[in-house]
């Protein structure tokens, strides 16, 4: 339709000129958007009486309605925006990268997408039929008409929009004022609608809405979902030891006042910790985080970038820390590919990459811990001289499953966050045989002091502190009562997806994938869009844990790459769930529950 396309220039055209602004939506200013947010939204509240609803945001922009409902503490409605411009969506999504966003024209776009994208309890159209700008009022009647018709027949409830009206003193050429007699006989010709239109807020527009006939009586939610469905289920809740238990390690600080620089119970953790892994106490290094341990592991083993060897290969399906480590070292990051199966950058792909003369490193990820053998990399650092450096930052109990395979001479990376199944709140470790190689790493995180107080190498200041190595010795004091909580909530997991009839998509359990995750992978986009939809109405929180691929990270976006076709693939379909070492087993019932819903909303779309 010709106009849908004017509407979207004129639309993109204010966002380009006035930005991320209420002049950039169209709108007069910031109040008047938020006063129509309110009064659009009273009818839909009303109707749901507190009940947990999914809101589709039609003409969405830049998502600035999901901001307002997080600010009016209305954490009830699952939001979904929808639009056609690929450029308010772009903002939107780096904005709210928790929200679900669908870059979309519901009157020319895929059925099985359309479907995806309303399946709703409402669909809020705020401004999108307010303004007409050049084109003909008949045509932006039968425009509103279309869309309007089109959100009707997928939202479970209703429809609510806002157009301007007739009744004024004057009609602007540019705006789309529409009579009340001509708008509700449009309205009551929807099946089963019931019609309300409000012009009693000072504006000079109508704001409409229509309401299905008996759909206050139906189930918003599956009828699976346990009686605290009003509570929200947290992605990450992490478990760490309690105050006492770190100050029992703590007392000798008050006597040696020695809090860093290699103190102690530094020394103390990193030997028990060795240990744990199955590696001799030499064989390890700690750092202040996982991305300080990177750093240190990049300069101990390939030193700073060179004119002649300027670049690292990355993954790009991988959390920013990794590229940004590799940055901080002088090296410019190169995108290149995964292996479909393992997720992980592969030799055999690295082999391929069409400038490796002018690398001067690699970089691995352990894709949420999962095992990455040394001897692969080996011989590709061995064969071509280029230093390898593994990222294993949720590895540590894949490396303590099979140290013998796990642990050589490529240094591997363990990140010790607040969200990592083993924690210090936070840290870092490198794990390596070569222990000329450890010596330096230890130097490179000490500011480049090599035994001496003289800067010898590149460095950074990133040690590990003894308070954070008092949390790491009593964490390792609760470890095997810690593990043993994951494997409860793992095995839950399997049983309840097994009932549900979902088991092979539901990945959980070490040594497999770090124990602090557990994901979802679905078969493609639109699954995954699906269980999305259906996690937002049951009110579980989840993560794409490592975005849609670095080459969707503003910062990234022009970054050298090789063809990322699996990377674009996996990062869409790979849903991170609820995980934590006392995660209630009712909880995990309600995850599944709404996986299965959202799986079966998917399948319906896709036979339509």
């Amino acid at each position: 339709m010709g106009i849908s396309k004017a509407l979207l220039a004129y639309y993109d055209s204010h966002l380009a000129m006035f930005g991320d602004t209420a002049r950039g939506a169209a709108w007069p200013d910031e109040g008047g958007r938020q006063a129509r947010f309110r009064f659009g939204l009273e009818p839909i509240l009303q109707h749901m009486s507190g009940r947990p609803f999914v809101l589709c945001d039609l003409g969405c922009g830049t998502g600035e309605l999901y901001r307002y409902l997080g600010e009016a503490g209305l954490d009830h409605v699952a939001y979904v925006g929808v639009d056609r411009s690929t450029a308010a969506i772009a903002l939107a999504r780096r904005k709210f990268p928790g929200a679900t966003f669908h870059c979309l024209d519901i009157l020319d776009g895929p059925a099985a997408l359309i479907d995806q994208a309303l399946s709703c309890d409402f669909v809020f159209a705020n401004g999108l039929f307010t303004v007409k700008d050049e084109a003909t009022h008949g045509d932006m009647w039968r425009f509103m008409t279309a869309m309007l018709e089109v959100a009707w027949s997928r939202a479970r409830h209703g429809v609510v929009f806002n157009v301007m009206s007739k009744l004024v003193d004057y009609e602007r050429d540019d705006l789309f004022h529409v009579a009340w007699d001509d708008l509700a006989r449009f309205l009551r010709g929807l099946p089963g609608a019931t019609v309300g239109l409000r012009a009693d807020r000072g504006f000079h527009e109508i704001m409409a809405h229509a309401v299905k006939d008996g759909a206050q009586d139906e189930a918003v939610l599956p009828a699976t979902f346990p009686d605290h469905e009003d509570l929200v289920v947290p992605v990450c809740r992490p478990l760490l030891p309690s105050a006492a238990a770190v100050a029992s390690h703590l007392a000798p600080l008050d006597r040696t006042r020695r809090y860093s620089n290699h103190g102690a119970l530094a020394g103390r953790f990193a030997q028990r910790l060795a240990e744990t892994i199955g590696t001799a106490d030499g064989n390890l290094c700690l750092a202040a985080s996982g991305t300080a341990g990177l750093v240190g592991a990049i300069l101990a083993r390939a030193g700073r970038a060179t004119s002649s060897r300027p670049i690292a290969l990355c993954p790009a399906y991988t959390f920013a820390a990794t590229a940004l480590a590799a940055e901080a070292a002088g090296y410019e990051p190169h995108l290149v590919d995964v292996d479909p199966a393992s997720w992980a950058l592969t030799p055999d792909i690295a082999h391929q990459y069409s400038l490796l003369g002018r690398v001067g490193l690699v970089l691995v990820t352990a894709a949420y811990g999962r095992p990455v053998a040394q001897a692969p990399w080996a011989d590709f650092s061995r064969d071509t001289g280029i230093p390898v450096v593994i990222d294993a930052a949720a590895g540590f109990e894949a490396l303590c499953a099979d140290a013998q395979h796990l642990v050589g001479d490529v240094p591997v990376v363990l990140s010790m966050h607040a969200t990592k199944a083993f924690s210090t709140a936070e840290g870092g470790a490198i794990v390596c045989t070569d222990r000329a190689f450890v010596e330096r790493a230890n130097g490179a995180l000490n500011f480049g002091f090599m035994g001496t107080r003289e800067c010898r190498m590149a460095g950074i200041n990133g040690k590990l502190s003894e308070y954070h190595a008092a949390v790491g010795l009593a964490e390792l004091d609760g470890w095997t009562l810690k593990q043993a909580g994951f494997r409860r909530v793992a095995e839950e997991y399997q049983r309840a997806a097994a009932a549900h009839g979902v088991a092979g998509k539901v990945v959980v359990g070490a040594p497999g994938i770090g124990s602090c995750y557990a994901l979802y992978v679905a078969e493609g986009a639109g699954e995954a869009s699906a269980v999305e939809s259906a996690l937002l109405c049951g009110r579980i929180d989840f993560r794409y844990w490592y975005g849609l691929g670095l080459q969707r990270e503003p910062y990234f976006r022009d970054t050298p790459r090789s063809s990322l076709a699996q990377s674009s693939r996996i990062a869409a379909c790979i849903v991170g769930l609820p995980m934590a070492a006392d995660l209630a087993t009712a909880d995990v019932e309600r995850v599944v529950a709404a996986i299965t819903c959202g799986v079966a909303a998917a399948a319906r779309g896709q036979a339509a």
